[in-house]
């Protein structure tokens, strides 16, 4: 989740958490129609209904137009999209005979599991990048160096594994103090993009 802010990732672990705990309420509310057999509830019956939740309020708004071409977040609005699909089929076929068919119910219990799981599997990531990932190059953060660098010793170390070490050290101080701070972090951001791109696939970067 490289070029999104802090702001916005601390955001998507907050809207998460809301979007959880509504879904939670919206579900308890269908199916008590259901159950019931009341009117179902008249937001559920639109073809836009994913767009209309406090999620889908969040999710299509334009200010994160970018986050939603990433393929995390494409994921989860599929799978949100699907599940308030399945939700007007039961809505539609209980306002017409009376009940619903057992696959349609269990389809959308199946699709509802799938969307919270994806939600939370997505926030672990953003927490863990929250608080490992330096968000202006992408690279580790410092205080994970060590802790990693002992494990991957010891790891090394007992099947005897050549490995190694490579420190850089960029003259930040004069650039930024030349060329300005945006010089700096544009001079940081490409050396370590350039790295990465030699890495091999278990090889990590820090900064």
């Amino acid at each position: 989740m490289i070029n999104v802010t802090v702001e916005e990732l601390e955001k998507v672990v907050s809207t998460i958490d809301e979007a959880l705990g509504l879904h939670a309420k919206w579900r308890e509310t269908l199916e008590r129609s259901l159950a019931c057999r009341l009117p179902p509830p008249e937001a559920s019956m639109t073809e836009d209904a994913h767009l209309k939740c406090a999620f889908g309020h969040w999710f299509y708004s334009k200010g994160n137009a970018h986050l939603r071409n990433l393929p995390a977040f494409i994921k989860i609005g599929k799978l949100h999209q699907s599940m308030h699909d399945s939700a007007r089929t039961l809505c539609i076929k209980s306002k017409a005979l009376g009940s619903v068919a057992v696959d349609d119910y269990d389809l959308f219990l199946g699709e509802l599991s799938t969307f919270k799981e994806e939600l939370l599997s997505l926030q672990r990531r953003v927490s863990y990048t929250l608080k490992n990932i330096d968000p202006l190059t992408g690279a580790f953060k410092q205080p994970k160096l060590l802790p990693d660098l002992r494990e991957v010793q010891q790891r090394l170390k007992e099947s005897t594994t050549p490995y190694s070490l490579l420190l850089m050290d960029i003259d930040l101080k004069t650039i930024n103090k030349n060329h300005g701070r945006n010089i700096g972090d544009k001079v940081l951001r490409s050396t370590i993009m350039g790295v990465r791109e030699v890495l091999s696939a278990g090889d990590k970067i820090y900064r």
